[in-house]
């Protein structure tokens, strides 16, 4: 299949500047390595908290409801001394039964491209 749509992220000199359809974001973001994982504390966001925005933001986009989606993320360290995340998805189906509600989140879980990508690779809890 064809691509639907491009994204293109560049770090230069520790910011982050976001451009889609040619066009370049004016907000762009510092991005800082955390403080627990040897960062010097400089306020900014780091690449944990973008994967936790963008994977809420695109498993809302999965379920279509127009629900809440939060996204906890964690950063460990592997047996290999490499690192893995962790990302706890919770979603909140206000007026759904639980039955279907439980329904909805495995159909978006399918469909959602953060979750099909990471699948395997992430520890992912929903």
């Amino acid at each position: 299949m064809g691509q639907l749509y491009k994204l293109v992220e560049h770090l230069s000199r520790r910011v982050l500047v976001i451009q889609w359809e040619g066009m370049i974001s004016h907000e762009a973001t510092n991005v800082r390595m955390p403080k627990a994982l040897g960062g010097n504390g400089e306020e900014g966001t780091n690449p944990e908290q973008l994967f936790a925005a963008g994977y809420a933001a695109c498993y809302d986009s999965a379920l279509n409801l127009g629900t809440d989606v939060t996204a906890h993320v964690s950063i460990s360290k592997a047996f290999d001394g490499g690192f893995e995340l962790a990302a706890q998805l919770h979603v909140n189906l206000d007026g759904v039964e639980r039955d279907q509600a439980e329904e909805l989140v495995r159909a978006a879980d399918g469909v959602c491209p953060y979750s099909r990508v990471t699948r395997g690779y992430v520890i992912i809890a929903l």
